[in-house]
This record gives structure tokens, sequence and C-alpha cells, in this order.
């Protein structure tokens, strides 16, 4: 029975030693994927601000093409304006 209960306890033990040289190898590698990230991204602020900043110039673009739309638009009505002037002239000579 005191076999039985030492093997059974070895093997707890056994099982619990794996586990955690297991968990410590799986945090030692995170913690350098976390090392390399920041190395080559930058902290996670500085990913944030870079973030915020494209997004900004996004809607700037944004703005810009809208406000160059309106304004072809514009420019499309002039030109039909003195377009359809021209041709009542014509038509009046």
């Amino acid at each position: 029975m005191v076999t039985k209960v030492h093997g059974l306890l070895f093997h707890y033990f056994q099982y619990n030693l794996q586990a955690d040289m297991t968990r410590r190898q799986l945090e030692y590698e995170a913690q350098r994927v976390r090392q390399l990230m920041t190395e080559n991204l930058g902290t996670s602020e500085q990913i944030a601000a870079r973030h915020d900043a494209r997004l900004q110039r996004i809607h700037m673009n944004e703005a810009e093409m809208l406000r160059l739309q309106q304004r072809h638009r514009e420019q499309q009505v002039r030109f039909m304006k003195v377009e359809f002037r021209g041709s009542e002239i014509e038509k009046k000579s």
C-alpha cells in the first residue's frame, strides 16, 4: 500500500514538475515575443498614436476629396449654363 501511494505521489509530482516547466517555457517565449514586438513596433502607446495619426490623415483626405468633388460639380454646372446660353444665342441668330 505504501509503495502504491509512493508511486502515485511520484507520478503526481513528476506531472506537476512537467506542467510547471512547460508553463515556465511558455511564459519565457511569450515574454520574448513581447520584447520583439516592442522592438519592432514600439510600445502600445506608440502603436496607438500611429494609428490615430493614420485615421486623422484618412479623415483629412476624405474631407479634401469631398471638397474637390463639390468644386467639380460646381464647375460642371457653370459649364453647362455657359453651353446652354451659347446654344440659345445661336438659335436666336
